[in-house]
């Protein structure tokens, strides 16, 4: 995949994967990826049952999301923009996810996630977090705390 994407900037110059939709991008690295996949998969049903995400979301792309490896995965996002600003902003300063080197915060989210029209975001990064879902996120991010 890596030789694919480096071919493909050679060609068309510095893409993103949401200009490419077959292209397979860098993905967010769940900090507990190792110990266990479970806390992701727990996300993914809280986030369904918040009705965050499409109910036809495959689990395996979610986890795809979060493995740290390349990944063509897409998740149709139903919630508010602002609901997942906050989830991966929050998962990030509490150091739950890390950013691969060479990647961009935002460019990640605009690769994996798409609106519920089907639409790529664009400009995430201008997105500000909503003050009303905070408390709903917290505890979705207990989920992804390694067990005491």
């Amino acid at each position: 995949h890596i030789v694919f994407c480096t071919i493909l900037t050679q060609v068309f110059g510095n893409i993103t994967c949401s200009m490419r939709q077959m292209v397979s991008c860098q993905s967010w690295c769940y900090r507990y990826w190792q110990k266990s996949t479970m806390p992701i998969t727990q996300l993914y049903q809280c986030l369904l049952q918040a009705k965050w995400i499409a109910t036809d979301t495959n689990p395996d792309d979610f986890l795809a999301i979060f493995s740290g490896a390349d990944s063509t995965a897409r998740v149709k996002w139903i919630g508010k923009p602002s609901y997942l600003y906050g989830l991966i902003r929050r998962a990030v300063e509490q150091e739950l996810i890390s950013i691969p080197t060479n990647a961009k915060l935002w460019q990640i989210v605009e690769s994996h996630f798409v609106d519920s029209n089907s639409r790529s975001f664009h400009n995430f990064h201008k997105q500000k977090e909503s003050k009303t879902a905070i408390p709903t996120i917290e505890t979705m991010l207990k989920i992804l705390q390694p067990s005491a």
